[in-house]
Parts: structure tokens; C-alpha cells; sequence
């Protein structure tokens, strides 16, 4: 008798009307070319929040653009850019309650409401905006009230593209904006100025070359292409580098302190900043290419510090170039360890030395003890001890 296949259906809510869509929706579409390999078929619902600073919902050709416009202390705008099956249409938006109008307040509750068509996971996607701190805030709360519908967060400070950025580097600039733009056109929009232009003929004059903006910053480095605001296939330009991007976010986060994940109000002012690998994993670990790295959860602790995880107790201690390391057992029970490894990253994320044997470690014996030589370019120590984690921390 063959499996019978599961179906998992994700309502996301997107800030962006370019980038996180198509990002997003390739995604789905590894799912539908991988499906006879799978026994859980992935559907994603995408949706694409015009930004309410516009006040104008996009509108097929056969309707007339209006004004969003306030009916019984509720905002109604017509419709809303949708993706579905790789077609760019449109959807009628949910009404949504006038306290709740503002962003991305609108991205969250419109995501709750919308979980009672049986949706098994729902995620708002937003970036840091000094606009809306307030809302944001309250985006947070609303988020976790399980009366309404727990909604996942996955949040960028300053932009979605500082995910882009942490497949190629670790990187702690605090970008102030997404992309410069002119001050004011002609048609009084504020028209991107693509920092970074490989062509300088073509640069405007008030390019800052990537020292303001990360949308600039990606285009100088060759990580961007000038058109990847519209590039459909964005997520299949960066995906050979994903696990790349799952350690620089986790490292990212430990640097900056920041130690919960989807719901930390303590990142809201925290530049820079993304929990978008989260979302990642959680959507493509299904996929047989992709399980092995979205099952790695990363936990950071200091070098000389004494840390306790899952009651193992580890310290890591340093001289010149050789390290010690210590692990003992204080969880009340033996545990053998089968996938046990130590393993030392250079600073491009490459293996320089590994030490996987199965280990045993008895309750309350001596510690277990390594003591090993570094090479010159040694950058993080891995340990795995078949916790939650996979312990790391940084040598230099």
C-alpha cells in the first residue's frame, strides 16, 4: 500500500511586492518538481501586501484604481497582488478592523483571519521601518495571541535582502536603508537609484557605493544582480549557498545578542538583523536536499566560558594554538553518542579539521577531555554532542 501523501498548506503574507514573492514561490515550485519523491505535498498561498503609504491597491486592466477608502470602522481595499501557479492575478483583500489598518499590523491579523480557511502554518513577512516602530511592536504581540492564531514572524533589519547578504558574508554593518532614492521626481515618487552600478557611466550622483544602503552594498560585492528586484528566479541564484546563510543568520544573531528567534521583541531596534532562515528551514525541510542542513540548529557560547546545554557542562579554553575542551556529563543518565564530532571551520566555512567517533559519556565521571593543535587559518569550533544544537563558537 503506497503512503499516503500529507498536504501542508502555508499562507504567507509578504511586505515586498517583488523580491519575497518570487523568492518564496520558487520554493513551491521545488516542492511540485520533487512531489513523486515526497510524502508531503507543500501548497503556498503568497501573498503580496501593497504598502498602505501608497493608498492604492493594484487593480486588474478592466478595473479602475480607487482609493482605499474607510466602510463601517473598517479599511477596504479591492485588491492586492497574488501570485498562484506561477500566474501574477489578483485577490480580493479580507476586511480588516480599522485598529489593525497599519503596518505591518495588516500583514498579521490579515494572516489570522485568513488561518481559519484550515491554513496548518502562517508567516508574516516585514522589515524594520522607523515609520512603524510602534506597529511593529504590536505586530509582535498580536503575533502570539493564541485566542487570534499564532502567526510566525520573519523580520529583516534593515531589509529582506540582509538575508541575501548572509549567503556570501558575515557582515555586521548597520545599512540605514534598503535603497537610496531621489529626493523627489517628477512624478513625486521616490525613484531607487540602484547604488552600485557596475557600469559608472550609469551611476547617479548621489550614489553611496554601498555605504548606505545594503541593496547598493550586494550590487558592488556581485552578490545582486542590478535587476533582482524583478529577478523571478532570485531564491535559485543564492540556493547552493544556504547553508552558508543558516550559519552566517545564527552567528549574526549571536553577535549581536539576540537569543530568541521568532517572536523577540529585543530585535525590533536591533541593526542588523534576520530571522528569515527560520522560515527557511521550516519550509524546506521536507526536501531530501535540503534536511540534512535545516536540521542544524545552532547554539553559540564564548571561548574560557563554563556553559551548560541540556546538562552537558562545556568549557573551551585556549592557549596560543592549541585549544582544550571539556565535556561533562550531568544530565542523570549515560548517553552514548554515535554522531559525535569536533570540527573546526576556516573563515570561508570550510572543513580544516574534523574528529567524529562514537563516545560514551557516563553520569557524573570526570569530563571528557580533547586537547587538539590549531591551524593557523582556524576561525569556529563545531561540537556536536546530539543535543538540540550543534554547539559553536568563535576562536579568534
Amino acid at each position: 500500500m503506497a503512503d499516503r501523501i500529507v498536504n501542508k498548506t502555508i499562507l504567507i503574507i509578504a511586505e515586498g511586492e517583488n523580491t519575497e514573492p518570487y523568492y518564496f514561490k520558487a520554493i513551491e515550485q521545488f516542492f511540485l518538481k520533487s512531489k513523486d519523491d515526497l510524502k508531503i505535498s507543500l501548497t503556498l498561498r503568497i501573498i503580496s501586501e501593497i504598502a498602505e503609504s501608497k493608498k492604492i491597491a493594484a487593480t486588474p486592466k478592466h478595473k479602475s484604481q480607487r482609493k482605499t477608502r474607510q466602510i463601517n470602522a473598517v479599511i477596504d481595499v479591492d485588491y492586492v497582488q497574488i501570485f498562484m501557479d506561477g500566474q501574477e492575478i489578483y485577490d480580493k483583500l479580507v476586511k480588516i478592523d480599522e485598529e489593525y489598518t497599519s503596518q505591518p499590523q495588516r500583514f498579521v491579523r490579515r494572516a489570522q483571519v485568513e488561518m481559519k480557511d484550515s491554513y496548518d502554518e502562517a508567516w508574516a513577512v516585514f522589515d524594520y521601518d522607523t515609520r512603524y516602530l510602534l506597529d511593529i511592536q504590536k505586530a509582535f504581540e498580536m503575533a502570539s495571541d493564541p485566542l487570534q492564531g499564532i502567526v510566525n514572524i520573519a523580520y529583516s533589519s534593515i531589509a529582506f535582502e540582509q538575508w541575501l547578504l548572509l549567503h556570501y558574508e558575515r557582515n555586521l554593518t548597520a545599512f540605514v536603508k534598503p535603497e537610496c532614492r531621489e529626493k523627489k521626481s517628477k512624478d513625486k515618487r521616490k525613484i531607487p537609484l540602484n547604488c552600485g552600478k557596475e557600469n559608472e557611466l550609469e551611476r547617479h550622483k548621489d550614489d553611496c557605493m554601498g555605504s548606505k544602503c545594503i541593496g547598493g552594498y550586494l550590487r558592488i560585492k556581485k552578490y545582486y544582480l542590478e535587476s533582482s528586484k524583478k529577478d523571478k528566479n532570485i531564491f535559485y541564484t543564492h540556493q547552493d549557498k544556504l547553508a552558508t546563510a543558516f550559519f552566517n543568520a545564527s552567528w549574526l544573531r549571536y553577535k549581536m545578542n539576540i537569543t530568541e528567534l521568532l517572536t523577540s521583541k529585543s530585535a525590533l531596534n536591533t541593526n542588523p538583523y534576520t530571522n528569515v532562515d527560520v522560515m527557511i528551514k521550516s519550509l524546506l525541510y521536507e526536501l531530501p536536499i535540503y534536511k540534512e542542513i535545516c536540521s542544524s540548529n545552532y547554539k553559540w557560547i564564548e571561548l574560557n566560558n563554563v556553559s551548560t546545554i541540556n546538562g552537558f557542562v562545556i568549557q573551551v579554553s585556549r592557549v596560543s594554538n592549541t585549544i582544550t575542551i571539556l565535556i561533562k556529563n550531568e544530565t542523570g543518565q549515560t548517553h552514548i553518542l554515535k554522531d559525535f564530532f569536533i570540527e573546526i571551520k576556516n573563515n570561508e566555512l570550510e572543513t580544516i579539521q574534523y574528529n567524529g567517533t562514537r563516545t560514551t559519556l557516563n553520569v557524573d565521571e570526570e569530563p571528557l577531555t580533547f586537547v587538539l593543535g590549531l591551524n593557523p587559518t582556524a576561525k569556529f569550533l563545531l561540537i556536536n554532542i546530539e543535543t538540540d544544537y550543534i554547539i559553536c563558537l568563535e576562536l579568534t
